[in-house]
């Protein structure tokens, strides 16, 4: 008779023989603590819904979360957004990166931060167009390289922690955005050409160099 280190109780050899293999745990306790975990996760489901926003919304919705953010503190939520939206009329629904671009240049609206692919996508293998795209704030230590000296300027880093992720489930035309920043740090310099610039030259394309 073996002691199972749950609940005490001696039992033949065969009663810690769980799903093929052999545990120091009774199986009657091993089910009763996946049905208990199961049950768990369930109830953090049903008590903390996740809430669903309208896409063109997002850039509000980040820019009022860092507008009421107290100094040294970060932001932090998950939210569901409906593919639906008319925002997404244009999108390629074969191509999750024209959707997850979207979504990011929104949350960039929001936030004015930039946000940088970190790892690969983790594409489902058991349905089309389900997949999980991972981001880091540019600016966060994470993503520092090794620099050969120069006299060029650096981009500042912060201790931020900055992670984005974004869930594309087309079949379900929905998408779950996790964003978490640990400090709204300073923003990275604006080195795009501004819009005035790009319509003059825009504007002067058929003069020569001279």
């Amino acid at each position: 008779m073996n002691k199972c280190f749950s609940c005490a109780h001696h039992y033949p050899p065969e009663n810690f023989i769980y799903k093929g293999k052999t545990y120091k745990t009774c199986a009657k306790c091993l089910i009763s603590k996946a049905e208990k975990r199961i049950n768990l996760e369930k109830n953090n489901i049903e008590t903390t819904p996740i809430e669903t926003i309208s896409s063109q919304a997002l850039c509000d919705y980040v820019a009022k979360l860092i507008l009421d953010v107290e100094s040294n503190n970060g932001i932090s939520f998950e939210i569901r957004i409906d593919l639906h939206d008319d925002i997404f009329l244009m999108a390629n629904f074969d191509d999750l990166k024209s959707i997850v671009r979207i979504i990011i240049d929104k949350i960039k609206e929001g936030d004015d931060y930039i946000w940088s692919t970190t790892t690969a996508p983790r594409i489902s293998t058991r349905f089309n167009n389900v997949a999980i795209y991972y981001f880091a704030c540019s600016q966060c230590y994470e993503l520092e390289r090794e620099y050969k000296p120069s006299n060029r300027k650096r981009i500042s880093r912060f201790d931020c922690h900055g992670k984005l992720t974004i869930h594309i489930d087309v079949p379900a035309m929905d998408a779950i955005i996790k964003l978490h920043h640990d400090i709204i740090h300073d923003k990275p310099e604006n080195v795009s050409t501004p819009e005035e610039i790009k319509q003059e030259i825009c504007t002067n394309l058929h003069l020569d160099p001279a």
